[in-house]
């Protein structure tokens, strides 16, 4: 599996292994009777490893961009040859990955998810309820509701993983789809900033899980989003992300009374990940690394 060899590489990170492990990768590629088919499948190991080594997104990443050149230009994916047609395989499959929470359904972890109709209108969409018999009745399933939660922050933290190998992914040329503010990630996070517009039968309802997620993956980007846009537009494109994610600062009297405002409640998650993408913004704009987007002492899970 690519995932043995990422991790093999990983224990000691550097050009030398980067280059060894991707001459590794390229070699089970080939290997495979369907290479194509291999290359594809172990996408998923490039997603998996993310969510276990997030600070390790961009080492990850340089592998398979590495191990795409040693290809042989004429091996045929579903979009295409060689070097270009493994990133255009591997962009399909980031863009996969960054489904909603919100796809997922009660069985998928356990039970106890929240439960809300298209029209749900609130603050939180991504969280999980239980009835007091079962976490201290007589007959509790306690262990069944841990079972839950930990499903559920592992969902969580695979959005958060998915968005960023999705915006480090564009950056550093593996797998970019669309440019500037359409590009897959800022598409993403200006209607993540619109909540009132999800849901209603076209979209699954707003959570705080996606928002955040989407955060992080504009902040893995923003500098190349925004250096992608037409000189003319870079102004009003990054005056438009800051009044967006600004937003999520204000609460009550202090919102906009608009639409949206039922999905502002002052939460500290939302408030904290809101800031860093202004900072980043503000200060900036900035592409930060993985290293940087998950530094534990700035990372909130």
């Amino acid at each position: 599996m690519a995932l043995a060899i990422f991790n093999k590489f990983h224990k000691k990170e550097g050009p030398v292994n980067t280059e060894g492990a991707a001459k590794a990768y390229a070699e089970l590629v080939l290997s495979d009777p369907k290479p194509a088919d291999a290359l594809a499948n172990y996408h998923w190991d490039i997603t998996k490893f993310s969510e276990e080594n997030p600070q390790s997104i961009d080492y990850v990443l340089g592998i398979y961009a590495h191990m795409c050149r040693l290809l042989p230009a004429d091996m045929e994916t579903a979009y295409g040859k060689g070097e270009s047609g493994a990133h255009s395989s591997l962009t399909m499959t980031l863009t996969d990955a960054i489904r909603t929470f919100n796809g997922l359904q009660p069985e998928d972890v356990g039970g106890g998810l929240v439960e809300r109709d298209w029209e749900f209108e609130g603050p939180e969409y991504a969280n999980l309820t239980f009835k007091r018999g079962e976490i201290l009745g007589e007959h509790n399933r306690l262990g069944e509701a841990l079972t839950s939660v930990r499903k559920v922050r592992e969902e969580r933290t695979r959005i958060v993983t998915a968005y960023a190998v999705k915006g480090r992914a564009h950056v550093l040329g593996v797998a970019a789809a669309g440019g500037g503010d359409q590009a897959h990630v800022p598409q993403h996070f200006e209607t993540l900033c619109r909540p009132e517009h999800l849901g209603n039968n076209c979209m699954y309802p707003w959570s705080k899980a996606d928002f955040v997620a989407s955060c992080v993956g504009l902040r893995a980007g923003a500098k190349t989003f925004l250096d992608e846009c037409a000189p003319e537009r870079r102004e009003d494109v990054l005056q438009t992300w800051k009044g967006l994610v600004a937003e999520f600062l204000l609460e009550g009297d202090q919102a906009t009374d608009d639409e949206n405002k039922p999905f502002r409640d002052g939460d500290f998650y939302v408030k904290y990940h809101a800031t860093l993408v202004l900072e980043n913004l503000t200060k900036g704009p900035w592409d930060e690394t993985s290293e940087e987007l998950f530094k534990p002492g700035s990372w909130v899970f």
